[in-house]
């Protein structure tokens, strides 16, 4: 996997001189949140952090044997990380509260944001079933809408899934 030294070495290359400056910061951070042991220095300027992930969004960056992907879209904050090879490939969502909210308040967020996470997947679940009873119904005559449909709810329950329960 990728030291941090290599990656702020990879983030100086790809990002503009005047945001170099702040590489080590993200690579350090990125390589330290493996760990789930984040000191908090490295989270003290949350600006500079979501501002280099905002720029470096739909980038990726290839070192000898690693690679490290900057989400796209509105993915900002989505970093995936491993072997070029295909193996080892850990995947971080960083997402930063408003300034100044204390642990109960993060605690807080995070149980909201899981909570509402569950009832999507409640609701998806429901009109999932309802849909593959008509499939089942139809048959081989199932139109076209409703496979499709089948299809996009499976493709959102496995993404909520990846959200709430990363590998």
């Amino acid at each position: 996997m990728i030291d941090e030294i290599e990656l702020d070495a990879l983030l100086k290359q790809k990002l503009p001189q005047e945001l170099a400056s702040s590489s080590r910061t993200l690579a350090r951070l990125l390589t330290t949140v493996l760990t789930k042991e984040v000191p908090h220095e490295i989270c003290t300027n949350q600006q500079e952090i979501k501002f280099l992930l905002k720029w470096l969004n739909g980038r990726t960056l290839t070192a000898s044997h690693s690679l490290v992907s900057f989400g796209d879209g509105n993915n900002i904050g989505n970093v995936s990380m491993g072997d070029i090879a295909g193996g080892n490939i850990i995947k971080v969502n960083l997402f930063f509260l408003p300034e100044g909210a204390t642990v109960a308040n993060k605690i807080q967020y995070t149980g909201e944001v899981l909570q509402h996470k569950i009832q999507l997947l409640d609701i998806l679940q429901r009109r999932l079933r309802i849909l593959e009873k008509q499939e089942v119904a139809f048959g081989q005559h199932c139109p076209p809408y409703i496979l499709l449909e089948i299809e996009n709810i499976n493709s959102r329950i496995a993404q909520i899934f990846d959200q709430v329960m990363p590998e």
